[in-house]
């Protein structure tokens, strides 16, 4: 994508692979080559695209990790639920506190 996030800049620059595009997407998904992926992270603004998102990787892919931004903490649960681990702003701010 021509879009560039200052996040998707510094995941490029430490190494990872990075595609831009509607996760929500299964077309999307595999045009991104998620059948190869070790780790699938999302990180929207919208917890409903990021949770459809992260349930595609793990039911239709079967990626191993995956791993979402949650912008609402009463939201962690649902992604806990299907396997997601969820990183709220409160959360990275301890952790990057610590």
């Amino acid at each position: 994508s021509s879009r560039r996030t200052p996040t998707s800049s510094s995941a490029r620059s430490a190494g990872f692979t990075v595609y831009e595009g509607d996760g929500s997407d299964t077309e999307t998904l595999r045009e991104a080559h998620i059948e190869d992926a070790k780790r699938f992270i999302t990180t929207t603004a919208d917890d409903d695209i990021n949770l459809l998102a992260c349930q595609l990787a793990i039911t239709k892919f079967d990626v191993e990790s995956v791993y979402s931004r949650v912008n609402d903490p009463d939201n962690v649960d649902a992604f806990d639920s299907i396997g997601v681990t969820g990183i709220d702003a409160t959360t990275a701010t301890a952790v990057a506190i610590d």
